[in-house]
């Protein structure tokens, strides 16, 4: 731990982690003599309490000697070891039966395991060769079932549940391995053997070659946690480094990116929340790797330069991997100086990322069209050329994240982030896009986005057809202008639709406590952390009438219309002087000052074509197809 206060900062919380668990009547502590908080014991989610107090403990003994945190983590142990929790029925999950942790899915398994092979490792000491059998006896059929799953799993790839599942109890044979009787270790080789397969499948699939997270930053930094701890263990024990693949010095380029300006929370895509993210791992990996990136992304989302509470993960331990790995001399460098653009297109997951940088009052946008072939997992969204803005030290234009609504009278809930109605897109007759296609008959789901930086502008255009119902073409140009102190952002909408008249909504979500105050063509956008105001003002082929509701928990404003098709120039900015006009075969967003004249303009022609609709920056003499 050293002298640095930093350091010393995580080791007082980690030990004040470790007092509450022990302390009846603090809201963390765990009584394991009787089993009798239920809330605990008996539930799928108290496993996660049981686990992380084990690991936690475990550490603080050792690296404190303080011989009453390793007797407390191996009470825990082996009461869970000698009534053989998990390996039956627990209630309830989300109001379905859950049968255990053995036996319901390969996520459990991974959760019921590797804490707890951690802290055997840490506690060993403390065991009786009694102690070490029943252990192993208990986390026996857990090493069976995962080799039994090991072909079935495949077809999760790359989503995290197998990557944890195998990762975990692939752990937790290799802290049994010395203790484990002679004649039946060749299951361990086994489990050993397929943890090491669905690692290097999880560094070459969950995160894509150029480091972008498929399932989002927070179900992918639990894979990535699971990742580097089994990867530790099987370096220490089988001399095999995974640490030199580049995954690890790629994913942190990713998350550095969408990190939000002035740091503390990254962006929410994908069933993500904004603090939902585990990151004190990247300190262990960048002691094999070298790499600062993922250090910085600890530093400026948990650590100091973030949002201070020095751990985030929530089911993940964090705490002792930061105060054990932790460089107090690196981390202090800015994504800039590690050589990451402020502009920066994850080609993988097609993810366009604009920003001025990561200061608080700096500007940050982000453009999504998911390729479906990234799509193969269970964590995913209806969120095709979705776009978010962060700016003027607001939360401007948000996507709503995992998006969960409790069901009244129920232990279930709603995951409504899912929908196409969460995102900023357009309904087409009173329809979302979907999370997967619709039309068939278009075989191409992988349209790339298109997209250029001019100067301090940046152009992009993406394509949501497949997934919308009865759409002809639905597309969206997204331009960019990086500039932190008159931010700009213009959305082009196209959406063709065979045949009669349809209707059209314009979705556009903000941050809960920020306000809509409706205008004639559109709305003016208030933030409620620093007052950040920003006009929406929208321009379209047809009359457009406007209302907000509440949707989740935060504010949406909805721009309707009805006509053939829908064709509309919107601007998100601190310019207050734009009037939108018509023409003959054109829309644009002019200024009253006559002088500056035309901001924007969208041309089409009659025929109604994709290839026929032109975005013309004439302010920049910038023109591309949509």
């Amino acid at each position: 731990m050293g002298e640095d206060p930093i350091n010393k900062a995580v080791w007082e919380k980690l030990e004040g982690i470790c007092r509450d668990i022990m302390q009846p009547g603090s809201d963390t502590y765990i009584e394991f003599e009787t089993r009798s908080q239920n809330h605990i014991w008996g539930r799928r989610h108290g496993h996660w309490s049981l686990s992380n107090a084990v690991e936690h403990l475990g550490w603080a003994y050792q690296l404190s000697g303080e011989k009453s945190y390793g007797e407390y983590a191996k009470g825990i142990l082996l009461s869970i070891a000698r009534m053989r929790h998990g390996w039956g029925p627990m209630a309830c999950n989300y109001g379905t039966p859950y049968k255990g942790w053995l036996t319901d899915n390969s996520l459990d398994l991974g959760h019921a395991t590797l804490p707890f092979a951690v802290a055997y490792d840490l506690i060993h000491d403390l065991f009786s060769d009694n102690d070490k059998l029943c252990i192993a006896e208990h986390y026996e059929p857990f090493f069976h079932r995962i080799c039994g799953l090991r072909y079935e799993c495949v077809r999760q790839m790359p989503a995290n549940s197998p990557i944890i599942g195998h990762c975990g109890v692939g752990l937790m044979a290799l802290s049994l391995a010395d203790d484990f009787p002679d004649e039946r270790k060749g299951v361990l080789v086994e489990t050993v053997r397929s943890a090491r397969a669905y690692a290097m499948a999880g560094l070459d699939g969950a995160i894509k070659p150029d480091g972008a997270c498929v399932e989002g930053s927070g179900y992918s930094s639990a894979s990535m946690h699971y990742l580097a701890v089994f990867s530790e263990g099987l370096r220490r024990v089988c001399g095999v480094d995974l640490f030199e693949h580049p995954t690890w010095k790629r994913n942190p380029i990713y998350l550095c990116c969408e990190m939000l300006p002035g740091g503390g929370a990254i962006n929410n895509f994908n069933d993500n929340h904004y603090d939902g993210v585990t990151t004190g791992y990247w300190m262990m990996a960048a002691r094999s790797t070298g790499d600062q990136a993922g250090p910085w992304v600890w530093e400026h989302f948990s650590g100091p330069g973030g949002s201070g509470e020095l751990f985030r993960g929530g089911i993940t331990v964090e705490l002792p991997y930061v105060v054990v790995h932790r460089d107090p001399a690196i981390g202090g460098s800015s994504p800039a100086d590690l050589g990451i653009s402020k502009v920066h297109h994850f080609d993988s997951i097609q993810h366009l990322v604009m920003r001025t940088g990561w200061e608080p009052d700096d500007l940050h946008v982000t453009f999504q069209c998911t390729p479906y072939e990234a799509d193969v997992h269970a964590h995913t969204q209806a969120d095709r050329m979705n776009l978010t803005m962060y700016g003027l030290g607001e939360r401007l234009v948000i996507d709503s994240g995992y998006g969960l609504v409790p069901i009244e009278g129920s232990t279930q809930v709603k995951r409504m982030g899912k929908l196409g109605e969460s995102h900023n897109q357009v309904l087409i007759d009173g329809k979302p896009q979907s999370a997967t296609p619709v039309q068939e008959e278009i075989g191409d789901y992988t349209t790339e986005i298109r997209w250029k930086q001019h100067e301090e502008w940046v152009w992009s255009v993406g394509d949501a057809t497949p997934f919308y119902e009865g759409g002809g073409v639905v597309r969206r140009a997204v331009v960019t202008h990086l500039d932190k102190l008159n931010p700009i952002v213009l959305i082009a909408d196209v959406a063709f639709v065979d045949g009669g008249k349809h209707t059209f909504d314009w979705l556009l979500q903000t941050e809960t406590g920020n306000t809509f105050e409706l205008c004639p063509n559109g709305a003016k956008l208030t933030g409620h952390r620093t007052g950040g105001m920003v006009r929406v003002t929208q321009v379209a082929n047809v009359p457009v009438s406007w209302s907000q509701d509440e949707w989740i928990s935060h504010p949406r404003l909805i721009g309707s219309s009805k006509g053939p098709c829908l064709i509309s120039l919107t601007m998100i900015g601190v310019d207050d002087t734009l009037v939108g006009e018509h023409g003959e075969g054109n829309i644009s967003l002019r200024h009253e000052d006559q002088e500056k004249g035309v901001l924007a303009r969208v041309r089409w022609k009659e025929a109604g074509l994709a290839q026929s609709v032109e975005f013309d920056l004439e302010s920049e003499g910038l023109t591309f197809t949509i």
